[in-house]
């Protein structure tokens, strides 16, 4: 399988999109040219782009403030004459937003643990549906 695909069907696009993300909005903090600037902002676009497309069902209103922190980061970094205390308040609404997306999505990525029965084997069948079978 492509494995590009294939990353978006694991949901790792979702992740890469985060991380994109978050280190482009930290790094514009740091950044003053224009081009530098305008690359991060790309890249930020893109990182929002994959996390839109890996179709990752979290509650709507943590991605409206996950979008709104990212918003104010914009407009925050990109401006000299904001304050420093306002940059780095930015800053942690990105970073705690950003966590917070991944600490509710990095529980479904971890493989179900399965009781098995005793007297009973488990037949995994179209690799999704478990059924089990009792030996009489």
């Amino acid at each position: 399988m492509n494995p590009i695909a294939l990353s978006f069907a694991d949901g790792t696009v979702f992740f890469v999109g985060l991380v994109l993300v978050l280190a482009c909005e930290l790094m514009m903090m740091r950044f003053r040219k224009r081009i530098a600037q305008t690359v991060l902002s790309l890249i930020v676009f893109l990182g929002i782009f994959f996390v839109a497309l890996s179709s990752t069902p979290l509650p709507g209103w943590l991605y409206l403030i996950w979008g709104l922190s990212i918003s104010f980061g914009f407009v925050m970094f990109r401006r000299d004459s904001v304050s420093k205390r306002k940059k780095t308040f930015s800053a942690t609404a990105i970073l705690l937003t950003t966590f917070s997306l991944c600490a509710v999505e990095v529980p479904y990525h971890f493989p179900p643990e399965l009781s098995l029965p005793e007297n009973g084997t488990i037949y995994i069948t179209n690799g999704k549906s478990l059924r089990t079978a009792r030996k009489f």
